[in-house]
């Protein structure tokens, strides 16, 4: 096997849960079989315990990339059996899509398909790379400075952020290791009111607020239970809190448990949500109602249908919609809350109807937030595969991807890691770790541009031109820094803060006004080709697998679509000679909206297909499937049409 050292704290977020774990959950759950659960363990990883029960640990400092840990890859022979074996027990019926892509998912399968894909001549469309920058990016756009705050010791590691409104005075509720920071910014000269110290935290930590009250969730060190915090002691007039002044009496700040399952917090519309990421047997988010009493939040149920790594709450239509951020599920999913607080706490699951879910992605959905219009799903990948994507949500039960995108200075400079994002009207304000604060124009959701930046990390001072730090300065054996800008929030006055884990708390603005700054820069004439992963784009990604017998040269395989004359004329796949006893896989773009599509797959010989099958998925749903059994008298052709198709077209 190979292994590959990854820093302890984010290298890879699947392993805030070991795969044995994971494993296990899917026995209990009977999505695995005991012999499928024996021969994953047993057969794939040797019962390798260091594969098997590997998991992040906790911060030794605070510089991420410091602490390191060893983790044994598959190698490649492993990964393409394993690969097989999942397409077969999926063809099969004997495992689930879902099943099979979570586990793809958890083993890093990525890199075996893409080797098994490349074969083929067919690569599906992709936008996949990054958005060009309309503005001179040696200034920072429309971003305008206004303070910073590093007031605390050295190794303190700054996670989550909210803002927070009282009267004419301003705050922000910076969280940390320590706990957390209540910060005046009402003006450039940021005062340190009151630091609330907590246990747990060590990693991860965050806030959001009801009315007047803080809730911090945590995870990760000991006791890492949530708090809330009633902030009516603040001041809201001219009259500002001195340093350390400490308003904020002890009556007011109270210890509610939940331990560890605060990774994210979430609150919205009245409900707390305490995110879980995976880290918890059963898994999803905690949801809480406020509304009774806020110091003591009740329980009301518990989504367990994902990883439920972050979420987001927004009200469309007449329906009020949980986007559930499923982590090493691949997925973000859209949940219907609207009845939520009459749901019994004895029915976790079944209370809380799924609306619809993003395809399959290969990625590790780590967080979501929605335009104002409540049209468009911007999401985050923190495993760096596209960073972020850009899906239509008009039609919920149906969300299609439009685009998917990366900081201007992805190619040109060096792969950042991106973290968190929140929407500020035409603005998509992220937290790009090592790249700082990064500001998309999405206006027009089919051509995203960067518009401005602020360097939280590499030039937190903000010195003309020079910077402290280079991007994955500190990486050792091609690992990744994931220091920098972590979280990001607005404030009613349009304020924006961010939170960087090493450099402090920064107050910045959008200032629409910059003169000079802006430019059009021209879209390179021929982009790099971004071949991960399968993305097509305003169309349907249509996925064929073929499973060969012991003849497989035998066997053909052609997708044509039909032209203005109602004929076949259009061929998009034609292969034949294929390697024998082997599963074949193949992508391509349609458009099932506009166009009809016929496939057929010929056997040459009359000994027919043997032990093998077919597979038409489209955007990761079946709609074809035919298995060949050893039995006598199939044909030696199969046909299926699919898309906008006359009931008479042959």
């Amino acid at each position: 096997m190979l292994c590959l050292s990854i820093p302890s704290a984010f290298a890879n977020m699947k392993y805030l849960v070991s795969i044995r774990t994971r494993l296990d959950r899917l026995h209990g759950q009977n999505e695995l079989t005991l012999d499928q659960y024996n021969y994953i363990t047993s057969n794939i990883t040797d019962n390798n315990d260091e594969l098997l029960d590997a998991v992040m640990t906790n911060r030794n400092d605070s510089t991420i990339i410091t602490t390191m840990m060893t983790i044994p890859l598959l190698d490649s022979n492993h990964a393409k059996q394993f690969s097989g074996w999942l397409d077969q027990e999926e063809a099969d019926d004997t495992m689930t899509t879902g099943t099979a892509n979570l586990i793809r998912n958890i083993f890093d399968l990525r890199s075996a398909d893409a080797a098994a894909s490349s074969s083929s001549s067919s690569r599906p469309e992709t936008t996949n790379g990054p958005a060009p920058a309309r503005y001179d990016t040696t200034t920072t756009g429309v971003v305008q400075f206004i303070a910073r705050s590093k007031s605390f010791p050295d190794e303190t590691f700054y996670n989550g952020i909210w803002g927070f409104t009282k009267g004419i005075r301003e705050y922000a509720l910076q969280c940390s290791n320590i706990g957390l920071h209540i910060l005046d910014v009402t003006t450039t000269t940021i005062i340190v009111v009151q630091t609330i110290i907590m246990e747990g935290g060590d990693i991860y930590r965050d806030v959001a607020t009801h009315d007047s009250y803080a809730y911090i969730g945590a995870q990760a060190g000991e006791n890492p239970d949530a708090y809330v915090v009633n902030l009516t002691q603040l001041s809201g007039t001219a009259v500002a809190h001195g340093t350390n002044s400490n308003p904020i009496t002890t009556n007011n700040i109270k210890n509610i448990g939940e331990e560890g399952w605060g990774h994210t917090t979430n609150v919205w519309n009245g409900l707390l949500f305490l995110n879980g990421a995976g880290t918890k047997a059963n898994s999803g988010c905690r949801i809480f109602d406020l509304l009774e009493d806020p110091m003591t939040p009740r329980y009301i149920t518990t989504y367990i249908g994902g990883d439920c790594h972050d979420s987001y709450g927004q009200t469309i239509g007449d329906r009020d919609i949980l986007f559930s951020a499923d982590g090493v599920y691949g997925k973000y999913r859209l949940l219907d809350i609207t009845n939520i607080r009459s749901t019994s706490s004895s029915s976790p699951q079944s209370s809380i109807p799924q609306i619809g879910e993003t395809e399959y992605m290969n990625v590790y959905a780590h967080q979501n937030v929605v335009s104002d219009d409540g049209t468009t799903l911007f999401v985050t990948d923190e495993s760096n595969e596209v960073d972020i994507a850009v899906f239509d949500i008009s039609i919920l039960s149906n969300p299609r991807l439009i685009s998917t995108f990366q900081w201007s200075g992805e190619q040109t400079e060096r792969d950042a890691i991106v973290h968190n994002g929140a929407i500020l009207g035409d603005y998509l304000l992220v937290a790009y770790y090592n790249a700082g604060l990064r500001v998309f124009d999405i206006s027009n959701v089919t051509s995203i541009e960067e518009v401005g930046n602020y360097e939280t990390y590499r030039n937190p001072d903000g010195k003309a031109g020079i910077f402290d730090k280079d991007i994955n300065d500190l990486v050792t054996g091609g690992i990744q820094n994931f220091d920098g800008a972590w979280n990001v929030a607005t404030l009613q006055s349009g304020k924006i803060l961010i939170s960087d884990t090493i450099s402090g708390t920064f107050v910045v603005q959008i200032n629409k006004n910059t003169s000079g700054t802006i430019r059009n820069t021209p879209t390179p004439s021929s982009p790099p080709t971004i071949i991960k992963p399968w993305i097509c784009v305003n169309k349907q990604k249509l996925e064929i697998k073929v499973r060969t017998d012991n003849i497989g040269e035998e066997t053909r395989i052609n997708l044509r679509k039909r032209n203005k004359s109602m004929r076949w004329g259009w061929t998009i796949i034609d292969t034949k000679g294929f390697e024998n006893k082997k599963i074949h896989k193949f992508y391509k773009c349609v458009d099932v909206e506009k166009e009809c599509y016929r496939f057929k797959i010929t056997h040459k010989r009359n000994n027919e297909f043997q032990n093998g099958f077919i597979k038409l998925s489209l955007d990761g749903k079946t709609m074809y499937r035919n298995t060949f059994r050893n039995k006598l008298g199939l044909r030696k052709k199969r046909l299926y049409r699919f898309g906008q198709c006359m009931e008479n077209q042959n």
